[in-house]
């Protein structure tokens, strides 16, 4: 007794120290608060703390948050539980396996606050999860990515959970599976005694079933066979279920019988001598009304159907099968006779009422001479007799009612011993399923009232028992009343209450969450996923803005002529005689053909176009000299109205929509009006220049906008180099960009030189298959594809993978366009290495599907040099300020004299000559909108390799790296070591110490400095030593 009473002392003594060690640590954690005295910071006062466990605690606080972060609020709740786990020292689990699983679930969660919650602190970037976390997390993303760490921490610690609390999970879903069923048993044992008869359904059936198994025993007591004990429980059920039939009708048509007369109480009735039998039918009917009212308020009806669903499903079978036949019923026999044999059959002392055949046949006795409304008439006026009439289908459906229930009868007769057998259950459904058939006369009610005017009824019309003179419906209104009584029965049947108007407003959940076709919640991803299902693969047009419809001609015919004729006058002001032959109007500018007079040259006109633009009171007049197919000149004068020219009218164009194109790209109209459309893909690469103010980005936008709207970004892919931040910022997450838009230069050296990597690469794909363009890599590739072919990539390398060991599958690549909105700037910050890369791409980019699309401001020489010029004949020049800036971009004149706003000389691929042609305005809002629904669409698919850091020289070495370099000098290695001995570094030291010239020295200096021995000259000329 003593050593037990020792061991509990120490469990309780355990047990105390942990909840007391416990709670103290989840004081000390959760009142952390950085700014008091601690381990990993510096505090001014180290006894004044604002910790609720004081001094200590707050240096535990610091020591534990410092290391794990948040996670370590574990650290309480685990001492609680190994406080419960004290008085079951014989766990599934050994103690020191608990706690390393205890232990490494810290470290997991800790990575796992790392990854997804970002903390900043003075001592680390992310604190969420402390240093410990900081370095499992960085390591772990590292080597699998974000997604793969966190799916492989949340898989580590449900293993965790599982050997920390001995969690058995087969147990524990056994459990939830079951509370429901437990708490809907909780709730219906708590019901009060007053409630409904429904609600008191769970609380009578255990009750009940004693009595109901007892009877059924004695009905199966009674059979002579014991070895057909089962055969006659299964034949008395029937029994009972076909008797079930004709009662159940019986209620619902004397209830109908009741409420008739009871309405027709209250107006001026004409009595008569009643029939002695009908009167005590109808007193029976009464009390056969009292007794369903009874077993339906008492809950037995619905006791009884939930105990036995299957019965109940038979029951309706046997319904619908009896309504079926009730058409072939046999005829019956003559009311008096047939009312005398069974008055003979029954004496009234010991008639049984309670038997529906008896019941139904003294019904059916009355003779036709002296009818119900002879005897019973409250309202004596003729009712007119119609053929399509409610009450008519009314009688109807009676008459099908009364044909089920002689087909009840006539079985009921063949199976007397169980009538013997008084079953509950079966009263019980008989008022159910008479509840259900209420509703179908309810809908005829409501029919009624809808479709008739206010008429007179009687007992006859209204009971299928009394053998009145009413006119019986033909055929096919029987059927059609048959069939709305089973819809309606399908609709009604097994329902506890009875159908009540649906407010959707209230009944529907305007936050529940979506579910799929089986019923199954939809997470976000998954709801987003088949949203994009949904949508087209390609945005719409209507998401442009549409055409002016208002826009009027700027000249008519009148016009023209009359400025024609002010043309040639002012021509022959100065000395030039000509003659206009045609006028072409545009959208912008309107040109005049003339043919000059012999003798004349073109160059007299160029040389007078200011003059004549001052003359005809115009901003300005450009000179076209020559006009290919023509043997005239061209003066093209502004418009008094400027048309704007909308996106959407070119891309509506069968030249933009040709499939054959491979970059298509929108550029805007001609001076005549007609779309002028350019293709990439071809050019293959396009300069675009002009002053502040020109329309360049603008253009630029076009050009973007109609490539994004005809190829999906598995056939285009997009670098975008925006210095100003600005101008491309709306394009950013779209699904085309290879990497985010690139702000700073230094990604954007990066970007450029994974394009001449990519371009390499692409190179030598092309070549493994011995094609010379991407269209026909992509070709061969889908085609290999859909034969069921693997085309290896030839590139890979097993040291190039971390995770796969076979080389991947080829796939068709889609083309790359890097658009650099000001790529001035980004020369003037980088200086070669842009320009070296641009240089490469421009020359040998084009079968390899990499275009350039290059815009500026500063069309100078510095800029658009000439190795860019000989490698990208296709440009678009703008308005510039003078006629050098001109003839740099286009070796031409005539930019000088555009409009702005759009207004370009556009030098399309393959063309000596340039073309003028009036842009497309494009606004803020239409951008936003395409790349709104292209967001939509997808996510982008970015490429991480883009923006690494560019090695200028990554085949650059070190001094020890041996020889193998060729172009080094032969006495680098000596050089070295004389200036890591000395310390110094210099031409000259180099020059007298081995007799080397000035050239030869200073190269080695420099190969020095490449290396990083030695820094750059400082300001007084000096090299320190960095090795």
């Amino acid at each position: 007794m003593t050593a037990v009473s020792s061991v509990y002392a120490q469990r309780f003594l355990m047990t105390l120290f942990l909840i007391s060690f416990g709670i103290y640590l989840f004081l000390a954690t959760v009142t952390y608060t950085p700014f008091d005295p601690g381990w990993m910071h510096i505090s001014s006062d180290t006894q004044q703390v604002s910790n609720a466990s004081g001094v200590a605690g707050a240096w535990i606080a610091d020591l534990l948050f410092g290391f794990l972060g948040w996670a370590s609020l574990l650290i309480p709740l685990f001492l609680f539980i190994e406080a419960i786990q004290v008085w079951w020292p014989r766990s599934f689990l050994n103690r020191p396996f608990r706690y390393a699983a205890q232990f490494f679930l810290i470290l997991s969660i800790s990575s796992l606050l790392y990854l997804h919650w970002n903390m900043p602190a003075d001592t680390l970037d992310n604190a969420a999860g402390g240093i410990i976390g900081y370095e499992l997390g960085a390591s772990l993303s590292q080597l699998l990515t974000i997604y793969g760490a966190t799916l492989f921490l949340l898989a580590f610690s449900i293993l965790l959970l599982t050997l920390a609390f001995g969690i058995q999970w087969n147990k524990t879903w056994v459990t939830l599976k079951n509370t429901p069923a437990y708490l809907q048993d909780l709730f219906y044992k708590n019901v009060p005694q007053n409630e409904s008869a429904y609600d008191l359904t769970e609380q009578l059936t255990p009750a009940e079933t004693p009595a109901v198994t007892s009877k059924a025993q004695a009905a199966t007591e009674s059979s002579d066979d014991q070895n057909q004990t089962k055969t006659n429980q299964v034949q008395a059920k029937l029994i009972k279920i076909d008797d079930s039939h004709h009662q159940l009708m019986a209620e619902k048509l004397f209830a109908d019988v009741v409420a008739k007369e009871q309405q027709q109480s209250a107006e001026p009735q004409q009595t008569t001598a009643p029939d002695d039998d009908f009167e005590q039918t109808l007193q029976r009917a009464h009390q056969f009304e009292t007794e369903s009212q009874r077993l339906v308020k008492t809950g037995e009806v619905w006791r009884a159907l939930q105990r036995d669903d299957v019965s109940h499903k038979q029951e309706i079978d046997a319904l619908l099968r009896a309504a079926d036949e009730s058409a072939h019923v046999a005829p019956q026999l003559e009311p008096a006779a047939h009312a005398e044999a069974v008055m003979q059959k029954a004496n009234p002392s010991n008639l049984d009422w309670n038997d529906d055949q008896i019941f139904d046949e003294l019904l059916a006795a009355v003779p036709n001479s002296k009818t119900a409304t002879d005897a019973h008439t409250p309202i004596t006026q003729a009712v007119p007799a119609m053929t399509h009439t409610p009450v008519e289908q009314e009688n109807e459906f009676e008459a099908d009612i009364e044909a089920l229930i002689s087909e009840s009868n006539q079985v009921n007769t063949t199976q007397n011993h169980g009538a013997a057998v008084q079953n509950p259950l079966q009263e019980d459904k008989h008022s159910f399923v008479a509840e259900e058939t209420d509703e179908f006369n309810d809908l005829l009610v409501e029919e009624e009232r809808e479709q008739t005017a206010p008429r007179t009824t009687s007992y006859a019309q209204s009971s299928a028992f009394v053998k009145a003179p009413i006119e019986v419906s033909n055929a096919p209104k029987e059927a059609l009343s048959k069939e709305a009584f089973i819809e309606a029965w399908q609709e009604t049947a097994g329902k506890a209450e009875p159908e009540t108007d649906l407010d959707l407003e209230e009944d529907f959940d305007l936050d529940a969450p979506l579910t799929d076709a089986f019923g199954r919640p939809m997470s976000r991803a998954m709801q987003v996923a088949k949203k994009r299902l949904d949508l087209p693969t390609l945005p719409g047009l209507e998401l442009l803005d549409e055409v002016d419809p208002n826009k009027k001609v700027n000249f008519t015919a009148e016009q023209l002529a009359r400025l024609s004729e002010l043309l040639e006058i002012k021509l022959q002001e100065f000395n030039v005689k000509a003659q206009v032959v045609e006028a072409q109007p545009g959208p912008v500018v309107t040109r005049f053909e003339l043919d000059l007079a012999p003798g004349v040259k073109a160059s007299k006109v160029t040389n007078i176009s200011r003059d004549l633009a001052r003359s005809m009171s115009m901003a300005s007049v450009r000179v076209v000299e020559v006009i290919a197919g023509k043997p005239y000149i061209g003066i093209e004068v502004p418009n008094s109205s400027r048309e704007m020219v909308r996106l959407i009218e070119l891309l509506k164009t069968p030249a933009f929509e040709d499939p054959a194109g491979l970059l298509s790209m929108a550029m805007g109209k001609d001076i005549s009006g007609n779309p002028v459309i350019t293709d990439l893909g071809k050019a293959p690469h396009m300069l675009v220049a002009g002053t502040t103010g020109s329309g360049k980005s603008v253009a630029v936008n076009s050009m973007i906008l109609s490539m994004l709207l005809k190829y999906t970004p598995d056939q285009l892919r997009l670098i975008l180099i925006d210095p100003k931040q600005l101008e491309l910022a709306n394009y950013n997450d779209i699904p085309h960009l290879l990497t985010p838009v690139v702000t700073d230069m230094k990604d954007a050296v990066s970007a450029l030189n994974w394009c001449v990597n990519e371009m390499e690469r692409r190179y030598k794909l092309m070549s493994f298959l011995k094609i010379r363009k991407l269209s026909d890599y992509n070709r061969k590739v889908e085609e290999a594809i859909a034969n069921g072919e693997d085309l290896i990539d030839p590139t890979w390398k097993a040291s190039d993978s971390v995770v796969g060991e076979r080389a991947p599958r080829l796939t068709p690549l889609p083309s790359i366009v890097i658009v650099a909105d000001e790529f001035a700037d980004m020369i003037m910050q980088v200086g070669k290495k842009a320009e070296e890369m641009i240089t490469r791409l421009a020359q040998k980019s084009r079968a390899a599907g990499i275009h350039l699309l290059l815009a500026t401001q500063r069309p100078s020489v510095d800029v658009i040099t000439g190795l860019i010029k000989a490698n990208i004949p296709t440009r678009v020049a703008l308005r510039v300020n003078s006629k050098i800036d001109s003839r740099t971009i286009l070796d031409a004149g005539g930019a000088e004299d555009l409009l702005g706003h759009g207004d370009m000389l556009f030098l399309g691929p393959g063309k000596i000559e340039p073309e003028r042609v009036h842009g497309a305005f494009i606004s803020d809002d239409e951008v936003n909108r395409i790349c709104d629904a292209w967001r939509e669409r997808g996510e982008p698919d970015y490429v991480d390799e883009i923006l690494t850091p560019f090695d200028e020289e990554p085949s650059s070495r070190g001094f020890e790296d041996g020889d193998g370099d060729p172009s080094r000098d032969a006495l680098y290695d000596q050089c070295v070591s004389f200036v890591l001995e000395t310390r110094k570094a210099s031409t000259s030291s180099l020059q007298r110490k081995f007799s080397l010239g000035y050239n030869r020295a200073a190269r080695i200096i420099d190969q020095m400095e490449e290396n990083g021995i030695v820094s750059s000259m400082g300001a007084n000329g000096k090299r320190d030593i960095l090795v």
